[in-house]
């Protein structure tokens, strides 16, 4: 839970920053959550689909 926590205070620093694009620090995020083991490979590519 604390690495969760960690991540998305991370994310919303980087999002009001500004010090890179909102694509890249979403991407960013994302692929620090599937890294952590908290999503799975499902999970972290369903945002893709047209579904």
């Amino acid at each position: 839970m604390l690495v969760l926590l960690v991540i998305l205070a991370i994310t919303i620093v980087l999002f009001v920053w500004w010090g890179f694009p909102p694509d890249v620090v979403a991407l960013m995020s994302l692929l620090v959550l599937y890294l952590t083991g908290k999503l799975d490979m499902s999970e972290t590519l369903s945002g893709f689909s047209i579904q």
